[in-house]
């Protein structure tokens, strides 16, 4: 045939592309059982752990910032590394079967550049949402920032803003594949019988959960956007759209830094 039905490419990701059961990662189903509970149970132990110790530093460590982007950084890439040497040993699981594929057809490649530029337009928005964010008492603008422990990560000096780029991205790119392709296959592979949006919503949980160090509204806001890139996933075949949109929501911290970054400067003055 010469033209492919147009509801085939916005068709949502089906059991088809993802493991049908454990035993397809072969030798390397262990790895992947153990990875996939690593990422529901022990991240958030250890993004609770990483960030106690960065809250007890960085009140008289100029360089405690620095010291927390470094370990994300090695840790995300680390993690991300893992699940994908875990495919590349695997029988009967492909890189496809976690969205390292191209976005599927001109639906998929559309919703991926929509996502670029709703991506672009939540950092504009953010950088003039930040201008009045300035004139709000400090305890009504920590509140709105998402509370003081993720006020305590934003970046002050234009080192730690060059340093949370790279974290912004790194998040976009490892975190997208660790939850939203690596978990998502696993749990298809556990559970096959369960509808794959089931299995993406176990996985936003395990995502929102994994921000636990945030608090409860971080948690509950980290699901609410772990929805939106589980959507974008599951429509475009591909972790493409997801990882821009992700990198770019995470980006937003770096114009809401430099409102702190004032005050910063005048207390080292004195």
């Amino acid at each position: 045939m010469c033209c492919t039905p147009i509801v085939s490419s916005a068709a949502v990701l089906d059991h088809a592309v993802l493991p049908g059961a454990l035993r397809d990662f072969g030798q390397s189903s262990l790895a992947a059982a153990l990875i996939g509970a690593y990422l529901v149970f022990g991240e958030p132990f250890v993004g609770v752990a990483l960030h106690r110790a960065f809250e007890r530093a960085v009140a008289h460590d100029r360089k405690a910032r620095r010291w927390l982007y470094s370990r994300i950084l090695i840790l995300e890439w680390v993690l991300a590394i893992l699940c994908i040497v875990t495919i590349l040993l695997a029988q009967h699981v492909t890189l496809e079967a976690i969205g390292l594929r191209w976005p599927r057809g001109i639906t998929g490649w559309s919703i991926t550049l929509g996502s670029l530029l709703i991506g672009l337009l939540v950092l504009a928005l953010t950088q003039r949402g930040a201008i009045r964010l300035r004139s709000m008492a400090p305890g009504q603008a920590i509140k709105a920032l998402g509370g003081q422990s993720v006020v305590a990560m934003l970046p002050r000096t234009a080192a730690e803003r060059q340093w949370f780029g790279a974290v912004s991205v790194t998040a976009g790119i490892c975190e997208e594949i660790a939850y939203r392709g690596f978990l998502l296959a696993v749990i298809a592979a556990i559970a096959p019988g369960f509808p794959v949006v089931v299995a993406a919503v176990v996985a936003v949980v395990g995502f929102g959960v994994a921000h636990a160090y945030q608090g409860p509204q971080g948690i509950v806001g980290t699901m609410v956007i772990g929805a939106v890139l589980a959507a974008l996933y599951l429509t475009t075949w591909s972790l493409i759209a997801p990882m821009i949109l992700h990198a770019l929501i995470d980006l937003r911290a770096v114009p809401l830094g430099r409102i702190l970054a004032p005050s910063t400067r005048s207390r080292h003055r004195r």
